[in-house]
């Protein structure tokens, strides 16, 4: 049965590769290894060469004169121009606020519990980016995407705050990481049959294909943003192709069986069917009526059964006293040929005699009654 088995995404569906070039941060470093979707490459600046087809630079207190390829992550840029904008001179800093957030980057982060950060470099967005964390004087985080390649910068030095000592800080990297490389499928991956699917490329991306349970394979993309995959009629795993920078990334997501009134083991109330009405006479319900009659010859064969063993229990209980004491109930011969019993006290002992007396004499004569209709060829149906 196809609603016996179900499938889970575990560990990332997709794994990007992200350099870190720095002298020495183990805050970043640590919260980047905390992301199960990445495989992390670490140098410094002196040793920092520009190629590996990274998914992902991250670049702290750093900027060579070339960029690679790619997303990039700029932490504490020195001052001058760049891709997203200006980095300017420190400025001392203020109040810190939410600004524009878009892509959900500050979901589940607290800002309030930030209590350090004296000064920032004073970032100039281009039009195309967010500012995400903002104050008075200037911008802290901006992200934005352009020419199919995602770029955010944190304008301030991670040593200078008590930002990454806060439970946020991880939080938000880690956010920052899935927006940089989203999974194929938003959540965990899982999708109910016959749900269309929207394909999250990754930046960079020229193809997306997905590969279905049967082996089917379907182009979903180009054009960008990729057309919704409406065939996932069959359960099991769907393989997401995407072709970036010229290297092909393997994704995942699942179809499961989840439906909640399969998975309901309590007896129902009723069966509902199908284009069905309720059916009344005169406006009256119709009466419940018991039609079966085998309840009641199971209770007459089961008086009978409760017969058969008061009577073999009396003549047990008869045969042990005799055999006891030496003294056994004597029946007479009358004239006629039936039995006689001598006196016996009390009246329920008689009236329990007289049964069993016309118990046995009863079916004595309906065995010889079938004995001689047999012997007559007489057979009962």
């Amino acid at each position: 049965m196809v609603d016996h088995d179900a499938w889970a995404i575990a560990g990332g569906s997709m794994h990007g590769k992200v350099l870190l070039v720095t002298n020495g941060n183990s805050f970043l470093e640590a919260a980047l290894r905390l992301q199960t979707n990445i495989d992390l490459y670490e140098t410094t600046p002196k040793k920092y060469v520009n190629g590996g087809n990274y998914d992902l630079t991250i670049f702290d207190g750093f900027v060579p004169p070339v960029l690679p390829a790619g997303s990039l992550f700029f932490v504490n840029p020195p001052a001058r121009s760049y891709i997203f904008g200006r980095s300017g001179q420190d400025v001392a800093v203020s109040q810190i606020n939410v600004g524009k957030d878009s892509a959900n980057l500050l979901q589940d982060v607290d800002l309030s519990s930030i209590h350090t950060l004296h000064s920032s470099h004073k970032l100039t967005p281009e039009a195309w980016a967010q500012a995400v964390i903002t104050t008075s004087e200037t911008p802290l985080l901006i992200a934005g995407e352009t020419n199919n390649r995602r770029v955010a910068a944190l304008g301030f030095d991670l040593h200078e705050s008590d930002f990454p000592l806060q439970p946020g800080f991880p939080i938000l990297i880690y956010n920052m990481v899935n927006w940089f490389l989203p999974p194929p499928v938003a959540g965990d991956g899982q999708v109910s049959p016959g749900t269309p699917v929207t394909i999250a490329a990754w930046p960079g991306a020229s193809s997306v294909t997905i590969t279905a349970p049967g082996a089917r394979t379907v182009a979903v993309a180009p054009p960008f943003p990729a057309t919704a995959f409406a065939q996932t009629d069959t359960t099991g795993i769907y393989v997401v192709t995407q072709r970036v920078q010229g290297q092909e990334r393997d994704g995942a997501f699942v179809v499961n069986l989840f439906d909640p009134s399969q998975s309901r083991l309590a007896p129902a109330n009723g069966l509902p069917v199908v284009h069905s009405t309720d059916f009344t006479i005169s406006g009256a319900a119709v009466p419940r009526v018991l039609r079966e009659i085998w309840p009641w010859i199971a209770a007459f064969f089961l008086l009978v059964l409760c017969a058969e063993w008061w009577l073999f229990s009396r003549g047990y209980t008869r045969k042990g006293a005799a055999a006891g004491t030496g003294q056994g109930r004597r029946y007479t011969q009358r004239s006629n040929g039936r039995l006689q019993m001598p006196e016996r006290a009390g009246m329920f002992s008689r009236v329990q005699d007289t049964i069993e007396v016309r118990y046995r004499d009863t079916r004595r004569r309906i065995v010889k009654t079938i004995k001689r209709m047999r012997r007559d060829g007489i057979h009962l149906r």
